[in-house]
């Protein structure tokens, strides 16, 4: 979902699933899927790096959320999570 300004409640309340989900997966990659390479190792260093970064925009009151922080946050964890399971099938 690509956010806007000026950040609403609304907009919270459909991020904070989004990043219980990115936390849930993180988990689970960790435990079902461990890193098998220095590859892997860094790609799942980077997803807790952005997941981190949703939760620091998240933590802040809505006029004060950096948009486009959140935006690329978001993508690249998409992005990142993606990754990892194209590195794990390719192993």
């Amino acid at each position: 979902m690509a956010y806007r300004k000026p950040f609403t409640p609304q907009q919270r309340r459909d991020a904070i699933p989004a990043y219980r989900s990115y936390r849930k997966h993180r988990r689970r990659l960790r435990l079902y899927y461990p890193p098998s390479n220095l590859e892997q190792m860094k790609l799942l260093m980077d997803y807790d790096e952005e997941i981190r970064q949703i939760a620091n925009q998240l933590k802040k009151p809505d006029v004060k959320v950096d948009i486009n922080a959140l935006n690329t946050a978001d993508a690249m964890a998409r992005w990142i999570g993606t990754e990892y399971w194209r590195l794990n099938s390719i192993l």
